[in-house]
């Protein structure tokens, strides 16, 4: 996911304009994630008023994550459709891992620490509340070579080994293949003529097929098209924004019902997803409330809640429930209460977090001036006068 707001800024600095747009959407989608996962993943049977149709609108993390990859895919691409040049290959490249390496392994450390000083609770929450997902989230205590391995290569290579950490991060192995796909279509994009056309094919495939790094193709595709402001044509009246935003409700109603019948279609997720930015990006209203200062703030958060949100659940909702379920199961208030302080808490600690996504950056722009230094453009050392 271009989770973090990086690339948006490499954009900027390569001549785009900044996409707050996607920033905006970036955190409204972290948002969803974080309360599908606590409010409907957690207390959804304890607390129907949580899981139902209705709220699997406005609940559906899958959905969420889709968005998160086409995000990516326009995201990774902006810098270089503004100034397509070889050289900004290379940086995405060179960056994309350190940008997305050390925030994993911060909260992957995080996490193992909590494991081993006793501080998770998942396992017996689960059992009180009988809820199966939550009580199979790894409790066993990681070797500092497991912690290492899995923070910096398993997680975006085998995300679900005997040893995971955070099951959430199942989707860093697609980012890390949408991130090679994009890589490679850009060092072929000069040999190909009809890049849009192209682009919507190999979509259309992938999303057949459910192949879930497809998703980089339609951000890729998306970013050509604002290029060349095909999403420009957008009506300015509040009709046109209301008759989008029923359109995108309407869309999500399927999946909802078939999320609630434990049938979740990643085809049918991933054409959703790329239509619903279609009536976003083209809606000035919506693209407007996407870049207010609210949105801009969940998106500065996004990848920090994304990845914080899995130490609150295992640690403080899951302590809370044991603490209320030993004898029976709590009355519906005090589980609704839990779920939303665990909500306020998850964002606190994104908060905590923002600077090491900071240094991320940081780090990732170091090792390119030296990558671009030493390997790109080496200084030859000057010839010696002759004798």
């Amino acid at each position: 996911m271009s989770m973090g707001g990086g690339n948006m800024q490499e954009a900027a600095r390569a001549g785009a304009p900044r996409l707050t747009v996607l920033d905006g959407l970036r955190g409204w989608a972290a948002l969803c994630v974080t309360c599908s996962h606590i409010f409907w993943g957690i207390f959804g049977d304890v607390v129907p008023l949580f899981k139902n149709v209705a709220t699997g609108v406005f609940l559906n993390g899958l959905f969420s994550v889709m968005l998160f990859f086409v995000i990516s895919g326009e995201a990774l691409t902006a810098a270089y459709w503004a100034k397509p040049e070889r050289r900004a290959i290379w940086k995405l490249a060179v960056k994309r891992y350190p940008r997305l390496a050390i925030p994993v392994s911060v909260a992957c450390v995080i996490v193992a620490l909590l494991i081993a000083v006793g501080l998770v609770y998942n396992r017996q929450a689960g059992e009180l509340i009988g809820n199966t997902w939550l009580r199979e989230f790894p409790t066993e205590t990681k070797t500092i070579g497991e912690t290492v391995s899995f923070a910096l290569f398993y997680v975006f290579y085998k995300p679900f080994i005997d040893f995971s950490i955070i099951p959430f991060l199942w989707t860093m192995r697609t980012e890390a293949i949408g991130s090679i796909v994009v890589v490679l279509f850009l060092l072929c994009e000069r040999f190909i003529s009809q890049k849009k056309t192209v682009l919507a094919i190999l979509a259309f495939i992938a999303i057949a097929t459910g192949t879930l790094s497809g998703c980089f193709f339609v951000g890729m595709l998306f970013a050509l098209m604002r290029r060349e402001g095909l999403f420009d044509w957008h009506g300015q009246s509040h009709a046109n924004t209301a008759l989008a935003i029923a359109a995108i409700i309407v869309l999500l109603i399927p999946p909802s019902y078939l999320m609630l019948q434990h049938h979740e279609l990643p085809p049918l997720l991933m054409l959703v997803a790329a239509v619903c930015c279609l009536l976003i990006y083209s809606d000035v209203h919506i693209s407007a409330f996407l870049s207010n200062s609210l949105s801009q703030w969940l998106g500065k958060i996004s990848f920090p809640l994304f990845l914080m949100h899995y130490a609150v659940i295992v640690t403080f909702t899951s302590w809370a429930i044991v603490q209320t379920s030993l004898d029976s199961l709590a009355p519906q208030p005090v589980y609704a209460g839990i779920a939303l302080t665990s909500l306020a808490l998850a964002m606190a600690c994104a908060m905590l977090f923002v600077p090491v996504e900071q240094f991320a950056i940081r780090f990732s722009h170091a090792t390119w001036r030296l990558f671009e230094k030493y390997i790109l453009d080496p200084k030859l050392p000057a010839p010696s006068a002759p004798a």
